[in-house]
């Protein structure tokens, strides 16, 4: 079978290529410079308490927290009756409730009052507001809820969300404006944060917790962004309820701490990590690494030679798995090459070999489709940075690009290819011509195959492809 004959072959598919032509887009240039301006508060509390939440529904609540002022109202009939339906009525109704005075249950029965469904929106935020904003002995009371009273939906999360942002010093530091119209200084003392930590330790009632792991990955969710410190500390002295708090939450109350006082947290990562502590397990412990290069890459590089000084396998297998990730994700493949080749442990060396392979990939698709044949060519002439099987997924991508230009640089050079890149040609175009149903100008390049587990694996691939096609 004559090479040049598979390249003729293969060029007269390039009209069926064509239809799968993907075509680049093209960002706009910046239409020009938007000047810079003074946040508001909403807008402030955005990039503190939920700067890193994925939760689209309470950045919406954001826009109705503030302004807070106190109410001239004295009821809710005589506000209705004097102001028209709008925005400013919206606004009234939302500081009546903030202002008001009285049981949260029976606040709640007069909100939920209203037919309009913004305005009980509204007044939803102004009893959230004025749970978090109101003074410990005020706040005592909000818990004085009688027994067997029905938890409604709209109880709940008025409670919920009140005590979330208490919970939050980013919160407390937003609204530092409204104190002189609310009485007190907002805020939350440690010692009121550690009683609402035994609230929630204990799955309240009030609160309607399904079960304590419910409560507490509430509790330390909600503190991540703000009172990351003080909840980080919490956990960590009450190691006992770690497992019901999750992963994810942990990460997030963790890495918050690390953005916000980086050299303090470190240090505290360090001391209990090493002791053993169960609240880093394997896959948390270089996520948060990785978030420490992020935010002080010195600081990094200090604890990186603290750690080959004294510390266990198991912590340096960890630190370098984050600096290798970060790494990747600053598009340096050379840490993570040398942590897989390194690393005794399996699953580690598995895990980072995946993300240098995808980010590889993902690198050189990219490449191949502004300099295609600079790209390949490095390969051939050993100044690629690339591993040698990433031909592979640059020549497949070429192909679907251009395949006139991916066959011209083929013929050109496939006869001179060491064995190594000559492989992967071959697998690309064997894997596109067996998904055009061509299965006999597949087998061709197949035979050009030598590696035995390149070979298994596109045999395979070939193989699913005959079935398909006889179905």
């Amino acid at each position: 079978m004559r090479r040049k004959k598979n390249i003729f072959v293969w060029t007269s598919l390039s009209g069926v290529f064509f239809c799968f032509f993907l075509l680049k887009t093209v960002e706009n240039p910046e239409s020009g410079v938007v000047p810079k301006k003074t946040p508001t508060i909403a807008e402030s509390m955005r990039r503190t308490y939920y700067s890193s939440s994925e939760q689209s529904d309470e950045l919406e609540k954001l826009d109705n927290l503030l302004p807070l002022v106190r109410s001239d109202y004295i009821s809710l009939r005589e506000l209705l009756e004097t102001n028209g339906p709008g925005k400013r009525r919206l606004e009234l109704v939302k500081n009546y409730f903030f202002s008001s005075e009285g049981p949260i249950p029976s606040l709640l029965e007069e909100a939920e009052t209203l037919l309009d469904g913004d305005e009980l929106k509204f007044a939803l935020t102004g009893l959230q507001c004025r749970i978090a904003l109101c003074d410990e002995a005020t706040f005592s009371s909000i818990f004085s809820i009688s027994e067997g009273m029905e938890i409604t939906s709209n109880l709940r999360e008025v409670l919920l969300i009140g005590i979330s942002l208490r919970l939050n010093s980013a919160f407390a530091s937003a609204t530092m404006g409204v104190s002189s119209t609310i009485g007190h200084d907002v805020g939350i003392s440690e010692e009121e944060f550690r009683k609402l930590f035994s609230t929630f330790r204990g799955f309240n009632e009030i609160l309607a917790f399904k079960d304590q792991k419910e409560s507490l990955n509430v509790f330390f969710s909600s503190i991540a962004a703000g009172n990351s410190e003080l909840g980080a500390k919490v956990l960590l002295e009450n190691k006992d309820y770690v497992k019901d708090v999750s992963q994810v939450t942990r990460e997030k109350l963790f890495g918050s701490w690390i953005e916000k006082a980086p050299e303090i947290a470190a240090a505290h990562l360090l001391e209990y990590v090493e002791r053993d502590n169960e609240i880093f397990d394997s896959k948390m412990l270089p996520f948060l690494f990785e978030k420490v290069f992020e935010v002080d890459s010195d600081l990094a590089l200090r604890l990186e030679q603290q750690l080959h000084s004294g510390g266990n396998r198991a912590t340096v297998d960890a630190f370098l798995r984050g600096k290798s990730l970060f790494s990747l994700r600053n598009g340096d493949f050379e840490e993570a090459k040398n942590f897989v080749r390194t690393t005794k442990d399996e699953e580690l060396k598995k895990e980072v070999g995946w993300h240098l392979w995808k980010k590889q990939k993902d690198t050189i698709v990219k490449e191949i489709g502004v300099e295609p044949e600079k790209t390949a060519n490095g390969f051939l002439d050993g100044t690629s940075r690339y591993e040698e099987y990433m031909l592979e997924a640059a020549v497949t991508h070429w192909i679907k690009k251009d395949p006139e230009q991916a066959a011209d640089w083929t013929e050109a050079n496939i006869e001179q290819m060491a064995h190594g890149p000559r492989q992967y040609v071959a697998a690309s175009y064997a894997k596109e011509a067996a998904a055009l149903g061509d299965m006999a100008t597949a087998r061709q390049w197949a035979n050009l195959i030598q590696d035995e587990k390149t070979l298994t694996r596109i045999n395979g691939i070939l193989e699913k492809a005959e079935q398909a096609a006889s179905n």
